[in-house]
């Protein structure tokens, strides 16, 4: 009876607390779903895996992203190959105020701690000490933010900082934020981390242990949700990039959307709606690309044969019900030299409905495409070099030879001519 009383109302009481956490959890996302309607001035749903918009609003209009920076710096430190370097923190990091990871001078972490840690915490101070890490000091990583910005196509993008705290000269919009969360969803590592609802690291003389938990509620009450950060300034109000993943039960198919809202009343509710009710209850997933299946041939210049167009993956598309059948699939070759090696981009296809791109992807060569006998002959005779007397009596060669055949294509000629006059 003594270890029935020591044991069994401590386990019991934990089993209602559970009970009730995730009763209470259930009725939060509940409660959010049944709002079925998005309030954010701002915002975009993308397709993950094509990149369809499937609903917007002001998608490029300027806006404060707040702490949805530290995507993109966490995208540069997992493309940096620092990741398993320990780096020592210097006397900047611990200045951030804010939101922190409580960094001080001379703690050693490593890159990919530093990252973790960042995410799941929202640090400010860690973006510090991730940029001087990776570029050696912040203005040198800033303006690798921007460069890649551009790189990925957003035209509404201005980075001031790491972090995403107040700045004028520090903007983006829905559509630019969605580009870069989507490429940073590619990585992997990056992908893991914003999955992480709970993290422990090591502490300091004023810390035992950094236990952080996830600032993205989103990942604690809705099962579907994967990802991805939270944001929020005075100045830029709510901001929440969200993703969240479901199996197509027609096709069992696993597929995934992105959503951002910015300065929203609740980018909660208006996160899951937008993912649930205007994406995962209004789409499904169709394929409308097989992997190395060939969809056409492209022309090489220099080669023997043409080359065979693949797609490198499978593609799905998220249609609305009907909607397959207005859908155009156009392809557009590239100029291409050989040699070309298997894997290399020789076109793209795009995806039309009515009109409007809804898609593209880009298309690869099946095989190696090289040279023609002729077109190697050639080059054979250019590398000689023109000063060469070998190169020089190959082509007085090549032109008698062709002033012979002129020449006896012509006599024949005059003496057809002649026989029809008789």
């Amino acid at each position: 009876m003594r270890y029935l009383q020591k044991y069994f109302y401590p386990c019991a009481l934990l089993s209602i607390l559970f009970i009730s956490h995730a009763a209470k959890a259930d009725a939060m996302a509940d409660r959010w779903l049944a709002k079925n309607r998005v309030e954010a001035p701002s915002y975009i749903l993308m397709d993950l895996d094509s990149g369809r918009i499937l609903a917007q609003k002001n998608i490029h209009q300027r806006r404060e992203p707040a702490s949805t920076t530290k995507i993109m710096t966490a995208l540069l430190a997992s493309e940096s190959g620092k990741l398993d370097q320990a780096f020592t923190i210097g006397p900047n990091p611990p200045k951030v105020g804010e939101s922190s990871m409580y960094l001080e001078q001379g703690e050693v972490f490593t890159l990919r701690q530093l990252v973790q840690g960042t995410l799941t915490k929202s640090a400010n101070d860690g973006c510090i000490a991730i940029a001087e890490a990776v570029s050696g000091t912040v203005p040198k990583f800033v303006h690798l933010m921007n460069l890649k910005a551009k790189l990925l196509g957003c035209h509404d993008t201005h980075f001031a900082n790491p972090n995403g705290l107040h700045n004028p000269d520090h903007y983006t919009s829905a559509n630019d934020l969605a580009l870069i969360a989507r490429a940073a969803l590619k990585n992997p590592f990056v992908d893991a981390t914003v999955r992480i609802k709970k993290i422990t690291l090591h502490g300091n003389k004023k810390i035992p242990l950094r236990v952080f938990y996830n600032h993205n509620r989103l990942l604690m009450h809705w099962e579907k949700c994967d990802g991805v950060k939270t944001g929020y300034t005075h100045q830029a109000g709510r901001c929440l990039v969200a993703s969240a993943t479901q199996i197509d039960p027609a096709t069992g198919h696993k597929w995934r959307l992105l959503s951002v809202v910015l300065h929203a009343p609740n980018c909660w509710s208006d996160s899951i709606n937008l993912l649930q009710h205007e994406g995962f209850d209004l789409f499904q997933p169709v394929r409308v690309a097989e992997a190395g299946k060939v969809l056409t041939t492209v022309k090489i210049k220099g080669a023997g044969a043409a080359a065979e167009a693949v797609p490198a993956n499978d593609l799905w598309l998220p249609l609305r019900s009907g909607e397959e059948k207005y859908l155009k699939a156009t392809v557009h070759p590239l100029k291409r030299s050989a040699p070309l090696a298997k894997g290399q981009i020789v076109a793209y296809i795009s995806w039309t409905e009515n009109g409007h791109k809804i898609a593209a992807m880009p298309l690869v060569a099946k095989d190696d495409v090289n040279y023609s006998t002729i077109y190697r002959a050639m080059n054979s005779l250019k590398s000689l070099g023109k000063n060469d007397p070998i190169y020089k009596s190959i082509w007085v060669w090549i032109g008698l030879a062709l002033l012979f055949i002129f020449t006896f294509f012509k006599v024949n000629a005059g003496k057809r001519k002649r026989a029809r006059k008789r």
